[in-house]
């Protein structure tokens, strides 16, 4: 299963923390080692912004009509 790269990098804004979220996936069984592996070269070549804009706090509370 392939995760949505937008809403992981959105969700992680700290390359630390997409390291360790990739880590998981993988541990988890949710990614394959293969697609983790390009993940992570991904992170380190391109860096966290190749996988897109940073959303803003707050933004799926306000795509969810609560704010």
């Amino acid at each position: 299963m392939e995760i949505d790269k937008e809403k992981f990098r959105r969700a992680f804004p700290h390359l630390a923390q997409a390291r360790e979220i990739i880590d998981y996936l993988e541990r988890k069984g949710r990614i394959t080692p293969e697609y983790a592996e390009k993940l992570r070269r991904q992170l380190k070549e391109k860096g966290l912004r190749s996988f897109g804009p940073k959303k803003e706090p707050g933004y799926y509370f306000k795509e969810a009509g609560y704010i």
